[in-house]
């Protein structure tokens, strides 16, 4: 198996955590989290749409 490579500053660890809560997290959480993300993302959206008008 090929030795995946990492961005500067990271190593095995903290990859493993990352991919531990996400592997762990139950389902409405999940949704939950995707959610507040989108509306963030929307939000950003409708600033930069107006700040063009």
């Amino acid at each position: 198996m090929k030795k995946p490579k990492f961005p500067s500053g990271w190593n095995p660890e903290p990859t493993k955590k990352v991919l531990a809560h996400y592997e762990s997290q139950p389902g409405d959480e999940a949704v939950a989290e995707y959610e507040a993300a989108f509306e963030g993302l929307r939000q950003k959206a409708r600033f930069f749409l107006k700040k063009g008008d």
